[in-house]
Order: C-alpha cells, then structure tokens, then sequence
C-alpha cells in the first residue's frame, strides 16, 4: 500500500463530505443538511456506546458481541464524521485535517514538568504522538480508576458530553446567531475528534500510532464506497 500521510487523510476526508453532499436534494435548506451531518455524529458516538456494550457483555442475553477493535473502529468513525461535518461547514475547500492537526498539538505539554521524547517527522505519526500524549497525561491523573471498562467509559463520557454541546450549537446558530456564527460548532467538532483519537491512543496503550489507523480507516471507507484521491 502506498504510504500514507496527513494530506492524504485531508484528501480523503473532504472526497467523503463532498460525496455526501451531493447526494442531498437540489435546494436542501442548509441548516437541514447541517443537522444531518451533526445528526450523523450523535449516530457514531452511539454506536461506540454499543460497541462497548457488546465488548463488556452488558447484554445478559447477547453475552460478549464486540471487541476492543469494534470500540476502535467506531472511534476512528467519530473522528471521520466530525471532521467530514467541518469540512461541510467550510464549503468542502479541504482544510478540516490540517486545522485538525494544530488542534492536537499543543505547546502546552512544555509546562507540565515532563521531557518529551524526540517528535516524529511523519505528519501523521506526528499527529498520534500529540494524540497520545495527552491520552497518557489523563491515564496518569490521580483520580484515574484501574478497572479498564470503568475508565473507557469515564474517557468516552467527554465525548458524549461533547455531541451534546454540538447539537446546543447549532441550535444557538440557528436560533440565536444566524448566518455566520458556527465558530462554536466548528470548535466542537475539532474537540470530539479529538478526544475519539485520544481514546482509541488510550485503547492501544498511547503508543502515538492513531495517525497511522486514521489512514486505514480512511482507505477503508474509501474503498467500501468506491471512490478515489490522488495518493502522491
């Protein structure tokens, strides 16, 4: 497989919004075609929900239905759906990953006493070690439990947190502020990726490898719905 990187994943993801957005009706009102990108999200963030179920057998009935991969993967869905919403709300013009990136990375892990090791090259294994690092400053916090499915559902708590602020947005966009104020939504939507990313770090033991799984994830999605992007 060709190797993968950050403008790929861009690439990718606005190849999947526009897609999308084509397939709406002539003359859809935009804050309908909003709702339904947002609407999309609150659809993935419960799907992780089931698929932690499923993994803990929450179901006496159904027993153990999911893995730890299944949580991955609705994780990485979480990520691909907001980050695809943004990309709607920015006209489709490819720049939500990018923004995306400096989301993730923060000058703020230089004050918290710790030594960072050496920081990839790689944009995406770049964006894996900022996504790690930060899931590895919250798995060492002193409040932390140990008990794992206790503490994915603690960390997938701030998503579900989150969706909820979105869906307030875009009501207050709609309501409230009218055209031209979806700062709040596009801010939220970088959070929420942002925190799925750092779950599925979490998952695999913040080994800075989310980056990479974005891609396949990405060259999955691509191929179950038959479209393409220039890889080079």
């Amino acid at each position: 497989m060709t190797t993968r990187d950050l403008a790929f994943v861009a690439a990718a993801i606005n190849r999947l919004s526009v897609w999308i957005d084509a397939s709406y009706p002539d003359g859809i009102p935009g804050e309908l075609a909003l709702r339904r990108r947002v609407g999309k999200l609150g659809e993935e963030v419960g799907e992780v929900v089931n698929a932690i179920g499923g993994w803990s057998g929450e179901n006496p009935r159904k027993g153990v239905t999911k893995t730890l991969d299944d949580v991955r993967g609705e994780l990485l869905d979480v990520v691909v759906t907001a980050l695809g919403a943004w990309e709607h709300i920015d006209g489709n013009r490819g720049h939500g990953v990018t923004v995306f990136a400096k989301h993730v990375e923060t000058p703020a892990y230089e004050d918290d006493g710790r030594t960072l090791l050496p920081v990839p090259d790689r944009d995406l294994d770049r964006l894996g070690f900022y996504a790690g690092y930060r899931s590895l400053i919250i798995d060492e916090t002193p409040w932390t439990v140990t008990d794992p499915e206790l503490l994915l559902r603690r960390r997938v708590s701030a998503v579900i947190q989150t969706a909820g602020k979105i869906d307030g947005a875009v009501d207050a966009h709609t309501y409230l502020v009218g055209p031209g104020g979806l700062s709040e939504i596009r801010a939220g939507l970088l959070d929420i990726a942002r925190e799925a990313l750092m779950i599925v770090e979490h998952l695999d033991g913040n080994k800075g490898e989310s980056g990479q799984a974005l891609a396949i994830k990405m060259d999955f999605l691509l191929d179950r719905v038959g479209l393409t992007v220039d890889a080079s």
